[in-house]
């Protein structure tokens, strides 16, 4: 079958985007073969495909607001954890836990530590824990903003963030990486692809292993806390012949941390000094792996059916304190175990001036935790059953099925996309402590639309409206079962995206406006003063982002990025304040997470010299309003700006040295923060930033 762009573009246009797109898997593994790409050459921006609404398309002819980075620029900006993301799209808030996987708000949508309300792609399978990929074995990254519950589902509430990572090659191809860094970091990965059987079937195998130490002192245990060990790989096999293309992926991933997955002390929103006082030595053990098969069948010329298959496996024991106190009052055991199967079949077409896509998908979400807490003078042992008294246990199944449809049509220069998805979840957890269960399930419709219109061929403009959704769902707290009903949110979009100045400029710009209902948030029973999770009520959330690439020179790209949010309560007169005992309105207060702005600003120096060498010089930006830590807002974070740069020398077709360096400038701030009587504990806990980090590498390719 094949792929269109825009079904209004002619046809030589339409040619150039698929051979873009046919190229794309590849283009980012061979660009390392070559020291100045095609487009540096001619001073013009590459053309960006990604697959936002599952089919290869040019990023600027999708009424949507998506952000996209390369292989080339992950590795220039040294993304190497979630997190990172956060200083190169705007309006993102993302924070990577000790448990190594994402805190996300994305438009001021989604909350830390209770629902994931951005999903996570992996080659289009949603991840649920953990960071299973590596940078080193991307393709691209794409952040697709605004709720993505057609073609994704209901936990995309707030937007989904898609990593694609690189096939196998027709040609061998081999590639080595060590690194080495302050704070005892040594990174070390390789990759091998190429032809397995003939032509038609071919390999890529990747593998990486990372050692890295904390930088919190605990003056009780007389130690650093937080280093870090984490291993895995990639296996990708591919075979193509005439119309089936068939991929399997195997992915591993084995993390030991001795990060605190409750973070660390702290005596105010000012205090950075990285201080723990804690009794018990924290430790954080992961075990995963997940096969994915997915198939490709092209049925005819308009055609072309898609099966994705995929499992997933994760076994977790961690340990940490409490309370962050020298004695062992309140120190936690958890042991979780998990597994995810889920199926989609699509169907992508073309009837004519009209492209669309129908499809079914069913997933099932299984986890058992164990939480034991440790009381005073009890005797710790590696046994949790011996360490003192089992707090809360369950078992919960989790149950989505959904049919989905989405179509656009060109009439003259408009083109009218509009979409909908009906979803069904079933949640249950059964207390096996108290022997209890309870259920929450419910259907919905998450219908969208679009209206785009064409100014220029290279200039569009549109407006979407969007429903999202975060089902609803039943949770333990501190041995207590409770359930929520789902979130839910309405979505206007009014967006521009422009290439100008001959192909050197893109510019594109994106207004929204949220209506949140429902909203969920942790927060205390003023009587037991224990936590629960719980719709707090309606808010309202709006801004603005804009992102710009420059090709000023040759050798010069500039860039940048910039959003404002803003998320105000709605009326929610019986709202509990923990910090002062009273019940107060929210009406107009800021929602937490959510910083008043975000910006971002890079400058790009590719200069060619003698010798078959290119030298790369970047430095960049990151600039992060203030933003509340809890609903009331009583304390706060202030603004913060991070300094990075990054030095690169290409020797030939199979050389890189690199030096690259990370919050030069060792800003301080919080990455989460929470007050002990909004946590139920006699201290603040926070997470700390990370300190400046400085890494020089070498790459080998053949």
């Amino acid at each position: 079958m094949t792929d269109r762009c825009r079904p209004h573009a002619s046809n030589a246009a339409t040619r150039r985007i698929e051979r873009y797109a046919a190229l794309g898997l590849s283009a980012l593994i061979a660009q390392s073969a070559i020291a100045v790409s095609d487009s540096e050459a001619s001073g013009v921006l590459e053309e960006i495909v990604v697959t936002a609404r599952k089919r290869q398309e040019d990023l600027q002819s999708i009424p949507l607001s998506v952000s996209a980075l390369s292989a080339a620029q992950i590795a220039d900006a040294h993304v190497t954890r979630m997190d990172d993301l956060a200083s190169l799209v705007p309006n993102l808030n993302i924070t990577t836990r000790a448990d190594n996987t994402p805190d996300v708000v994305l438009r001021g949508v989604g909350s830390f530590g209770v629902i994931q309300g951005v999903g996570f792609y992996v080659n289009d399978v949603q991840q649920f824990e953990g960071q299973t990929v590596r940078p080193e074995d991307l393709d691209r990254i794409e952040v697709l903003k605004g709720p993505q519950g057609t073609l994704y589902g209901g936990n995309n509430i707030g937007g989904a963030i898609k990593y694609i990572t690189k096939k196998p090659t027709a040609d061998l191809q081999m590639q080595a990486t060590a690194e080495l860094g302050n704070l005892h970091a040594r990174n070390f990965s390789g990759a091998l692809s190429g032809p397995v059987v003939g032509e038609d079937f071919r390999g890529r195998l990747s593998a990486f292993d990372s050692t890295s130490d904390g930088f919190v002192y605990d003056t009780t245990l007389n130690q650093t806390l937080g280093h870090s060990h984490e291993s895995g790989g990639r296996l990708t096999l591919e075979y193509e012949e005439g119309g089936t293309d068939i991929a399997f992926f195997l992915s591993a991933n084995r993390l030991r941390s001795g990060n605190e997955n409750l973070y660390y002390a702290a005596a105010s929103t000012d205090d950075y000094t990285r201080i723990a006082t804690s009794n018990v030595l924290p430790h954080f053990d992961r075990d995963l792996y997940s096969p994915t098969l997915q198939i490709d069948q092209t049925l005819n010329e308009f055609l072309k059916l898609t099966s994705i298959t995929s499992y997933f496996h994760s076994d977790v024991n961690a340990r940490a304190d409490g309370d962050h106190i020298a004695l062992p009052l309140f120190d936690v055991m958890q042991i979780f175990h998990k597994n995810i199967w889920s199926e989609e079949l699509r169907l992508t077409g073309e009837t004519g001036e009209l492209s669309w896509l129908a499809g079914a998908f069913i997933q099932q979400r299984d986890s058992r935790d164990l939480e034991d807490n440790t009381q005073m003078l009890s005797v710790v042992t590696d046994n949790p059953a011996d360490d003192g008294v089992v707090m809360s246990a369950n078992s919960a199944r989790r149950r989505e099925y959904a049919g989905f449809l989405n179509a656009s049509y060109p009439i003259g220069n408009w083109t009218l996309e509009a979409g909908v998805r009906v979803e069904h979840f079933q949640n249950r957890l059964t207390d096996t402590f108290a022997n209890t269960t309870k259920e929450v399930s419910g259907t919905s419709a998450l219908p969208k639309a679009s209206l785009s219109y064409r100014f220029e061929p290279a200039i569009m403009g549109y407006f979407s409206i969007a429903r999202g959704l975060q089902p609803g769902d039943v949770l333990q707290n501190h041995g207590e079962t409770s359930t929520f009903v789902s979130e839910k949110t309405e979505n206007y979009e009014l967006g521009l995206k422009s290439t100008l100045w001959d192909d050197r400029l893109r510019f594109n710009f994106a207004a929204f406006y949220i209506k949140y209902q429902n909203r969920l948030f942790s927060t205390i029973d003023g009587a037991t003063l224990q936590e629960v999770t719980q719709n707090v009520g309606p808010s309202h959330n709006y801004g603005f982002e804009l992102d710009l690439v420059a090709r000023l020179t040759r050798e010069l790209t500039l860039t940048g990025g910039f959003g404002v949010t803003r998320a105000v309560w709605d009326n929610i007169p019986g709202y509990f304040n923990p910090n002062t005992g009273a019940t107060i309105n929210l009406n107009g207060l800021v929602a937490p997470y959510t910083p008043s702005y975000q910006g971002t600003l890079a400058l790009e120096w590719r200069r060619p010299l003698p010798a078959d060498m290119v030298l790369g010089v970047r430095v960049s930006g990151a600039f992060t309003g203030p933003q509340w830590w809890n609903i009331s807002d009583d304390y706060s974070e202030k603004a913060y700006q991070i300094l990075n740069a990054g030095l690169s020398l290409d020797i030939g077709k199979h050389w890189q040295l690199r030096a690259d360096g990370i919050n030069l400038l060792d800003k301080q701030y919080h990455t989460v923060y929470a007050a002990g009587p909004d946590i139920g504990s006699p201290r603040n806990t926070a997470g700390y930033s990370r300190p400046r980090q400085w890494f020089i590498s070498a790459t080998a390719r053949f």
